[in-house]
Order: structure tokens, then C-alpha cells, then sequence
């Protein structure tokens, strides 16, 4: 298991993580993992290890320090499981990522690997079959034994860091543009820059006190929520293709003392205060809860709109009835011809 803190990152065996809470070197925070489940299922909100499930490793892992108290639940094939599900950023800025080695379905693949003295070796596998650990330089050529291919490590950055940058390009007819902010903080005599796309979030630290960040559209409160209850996909006779999919939700509002049920489908949208909810789609994955995703919209301008119409369909009347009172004889009817 890596966590990474302040742009430091502590490796640590769950194994080892078990025996006691670790210090992390250099802040308040311990670390000490809870509970370890190799066939983690999500049911009614609560994460279980069920055998027959599939293979589903994950991790809840709880980091303490001062005032702070988190939970942190990491999956070793999910790991952006916390921000599909719209969690709360960490206090602490931890960043938690669960390495667990699996069998790979491949037939054959080459391995890099790095042991613990920081050298680099290789392994080939072919036909399902594994070959022994070999040293490996950068720069030079190894041949794979599947036909005449061969390899190269090109470079090996022992303390690489990842950096993300947009530059503009047109885009694509029929594509949505895809936006971007890069945004510099400074405090203290440090400074910061990071890259942002909508609906992107992050959380680093300046003279060790943690900042979060975050771009997105800009929210209203709308004074009431909604609970889902249950998500609902129907399938085509005989195939796994969607035909229809909808949600059972609850909708409260405190300040009205209105509490309501109602289905949101993909034709029948909830209407409530102004507001338009729709079913807009959906993410379904093994091991974790189904996610129903909605779209809301609301139209102030639509007494406007009515009002221009009636506006419009009064004038097309009234022109119509004033024609009768207009001069409409021929002009030489006007001058005395006949």
C-alpha cells in the first residue's frame, strides 16, 4: 500500500500495516489498517467479503493525527472508487493507492520489475509460461524469443514526478470541448501551480497547511434533496442491451415539509419547484454501488416566453380583424373611374 503525503510517499506491506499504527514520518498523521477483504462487495451500504464473490481486493485503512480522524476505504481495482462516489476531500490531503499483484490474463507479456536494491530486471512470459528473472540495463536491447521482436528499456527515472499540462487545440466537430484552468497559489514565500480540468479536484499543501481545490460549474443551492431509494435497468428479451432504465427516489424538502416518492425515468422527468430532474444515465460496477446519475435543469425565462407568445397570437388576431376597416377598393375606383 503507497500513501502519499506532501509529495512524500510511504510504501507499506499490509501485512506489516496491521501489527500497529505507523507514523508518517514528518507530520501528525499514523496510519494503521482496519480490515482487509480479498472479495469485497458493496450491499445495502455496507462493505462485506464474500469468497464467492469475484476477486475484489480492498482495504479499510484509518489515518489519525491531532483533530482528524478519517477512514479511508481504497480498492486494489477501483482506485478512483472515491471520487466516482462524490466523497468529501480528505483533511488530512492523504492520497491512498492499493497495489495488489494479480495474475495477469495475458499469455504472454514482458514484466519489468524493480527489486528492493533499486535494480531492474525483466521476465518474459509466453504461453502462459514464465521465465526467469533477468537483469535489465536501459538503453540496451533484449530479444523477447517470439519470433526475431526485441526491447528496450529506453530511460529509468528512479524519482519521477507526474506533470499534467493542456495546451488549446480545436476541437473535433461534435465533441465537447474539454476545459482547463492552470492556477498558481502562493503563501509564505512558496508557491504552487496546478492544472484543472472541470470537475476536477485537488488537495496540497503550502508551509504545511492543506489547500483544496476545485473547478467545476458553479452550484446553487436548491433548498431541497434527493435520496435514492433504488436504481432499475430493464434489458431486452434475451440480450444484455438497456432498454429502459429508472430511479426510485425520495424527495425532501425541510422548509416545506415536503416529503415525497417518486420514479425518474429517461421520458419522465421529476418536475418540482421549477426544477427539472432527469434520468441522464448510469454507472454499474462489480463491487460497489450502483451510481444513477441525474440532470437538472430550470427555465426562469419561461414566463417570458408564454407572455411573448400571447403577446404574438393577440397581435395576429387583432391584425386580422382590423383588415376589414382598411381602404382596399382599386385605385381607379378612388379617382372616379369606372
Amino acid at each position: 500500500m503507497t500513501r502519499k503525503f506532501n509529495d512524500q510517499e510511504l510504501s507499506l506491506p499490509v501485512s506489516e500495516a496491521f501489527e500497529k499504527p505507523w507514523p508518517i514520518a514528518g507530520t501528525p498523521y499514523t496510519l494503521e489498517v482496519k480490515r482487509f477483504l480479498s472479495h469485497a462487495v458493496v450491499e445495502k451500504n455496507k462493505l462485506l467479503d464474500h469468497p464467492d464473490a469475484p476477486l475484489n481486493p480492498a482495504c479499510e485503512v484509518a489515518v489519525k493525527g491531532g483533530e482528524i480522524e478519517e477512514l479511508h476505504t481504497v480498492f486494489a481495482r477501483f482506485p478512483d472508487f472515491p471520487t466516482i462516489h462524490g466523497m468529501k476531500p480528505s483533511q488530512s490531503g492523504v492520497k491512498m493507492r492499493f497495489d495488489y499483484p494479480e495474475e495477469s490474463e495475458a499469455s504472454s507479456e514482458i514484466r519489468i520489475l524493480r527489486g528492493e536494491d533499486g535494480k531492474l530486471s525483466y521476465q518474459i512470459k509466453t504461453e502462459g509460461a514464465v521465465g526467469e528473472r533477468t537483469p535489465l540495463e536501459p538503453g540496451k536491447d533484449y530479444y523477447t524469443g517470439w519470433m526475431t521482436l526485441k526491447f528496450r528499456v529506453t530511460d529509468y527515472l528512479e524519482e519521477a514526478e507526474h506533470e499534467v499540462g493542456f495546451d488549446p487545440r480545436p476541437m473535433p466537430q461534435g465533441k465537447e470541448p474539454l476545459a482547463a484552468a492552470r492556477i498558481k497559489f502562493e503563501r509564505g514565500g512558496e508557491s504552487h501551480s496546478v492544472w484543472l480540468t472541470r470537475g476536477d479536484n485537488q488537495v496540497f499543501f503550502l508551509n504545511g497547511r492543506p489547500f483544496h481545490v476545485t473547478y467545476g460549474l458553479k452550484t446553487l443551492p436548491v433548498e431541497f434533496e434527493l435520496e435514492l431509494k433504488d436504481f432499475i435497468i430493464d434489458y431486452y428479451p434475451g440480450s444484455n442491451r438497456p432498454a429502459s432504465f429508472k430511479s426510485e427516489v425520495t424527495l425532501r424538502d425541510p422548509l416545506r415539509g415536503v416529503t415525497q416518492n417518486a420514479m425518474i425515468s429517461m421520458n419522465e422527468p421529476l418536475d418540482y419547484r421549477g426544477f427539472k430532474i432527469y434520468q441522464s444515465g448510469y454507472d454499474l460496477g462489480q463491487g460497489r454501488p450502483d451510481v444513477s446519475i441525474f440532470s437538472v435543469g430550470r427555465d426562469p425565462g419561461i414566463p417570458v416566453k408564454y407572455a411573448g407568445s400571447i403577446v404574438m397570437i393577440l397581435g395576429t388576431i387583432v391584425m386580422f380583424y382590423m383588415k376589414r376597416f382598411t381602404n382596399t377598393r382599386p385605385f381607379y375606383e378612388t379617382n372616379g373611374k369606372n
